[in-house]
Formats: structure tokens, sequence, C-alpha cells
């Protein structure tokens, strides 16, 4: 009964290393895709003013520097987000900061990205 427990246990670990080995060598394809415009976010008030961040030493080739910046976020109001180095997902690609443009009266918030 050991034994054929143990060839049991042996074919399930055989089987699942089938199942999972080709999912080690698979390689990924990651399409970033737009589609229209981005939505404007109607802020409540204005973005404060920005805070002084110090810009830390690049972690590597490729690195590109993210300023600080304040978000209008999904409770209504504004948090901050942190300065940081990011690598582009895909090559050729530019980072967007976020900007706040005033019209009319309104705040109108567009959200940054890698485009």
């Amino acid at each position: 009964m050991k034994m054929k427990t143990i060839k049991l246990i042996r074919v399930g670990l055989l089987l699942s290393a089938c199942c999972l080995t080709p999912a080690v060598h698979a390689r990924g394809v990651d399409i970033g895709i737009t589609v229209g415009t981005p939505a404007i976010v109607y802020a409540e008030t204005p973005a404060p003013p920005l805070i002084v961040e110090t810009q830390p030493v690049s972690p590597g080739v490729g690195y590109t520097w993210i300023g600080g910046s304040w978000a209008w976020g999904d409770n209504h109001k504004w948090a901050w987000e942190k300065g940081r180095w990011e690598n582009p997902p895909h090559a050729g690609m530019h980072y967007v900061p976020h900007r706040v443009e005033e019209h009319g009266g309104k705040h109108e918030f567009h959200r940054g990205g890698w485009r």
C-alpha cells in the first residue's frame, strides 16, 4: 500500500511538472492600447503647491525619473505621489507627467503616464 501511494505521488509530481514547464519558458506579450482620449477628472479645489523632493541616484541604465506630483483621487481629495525611478514598459516610450488646467473656474486633472 505504501509503495502504491509513493508511485501515485511521483506520477502526480511528474504530471504537474509537465504542466508547469511550458509556463516557465513561455514569453508573454504585453501590448499597451489607449482607446479614445483619456477621461478628464474635475477636481473640487486647485492642487496644493508642489513638494520639493531630492532626486536619488538612478538605480541603473534606462531608468526615467518621474518627479513627485499631486493626483486627484477617488476619495475626492489631492494625494501626493512621491517621485520615483521607473523603467519604461516598452522601448521608445516616454513619461508624460500629471497636469492640472483651469478652465472657466474648473480644475481639470489630466493623469500622466507612459506614452
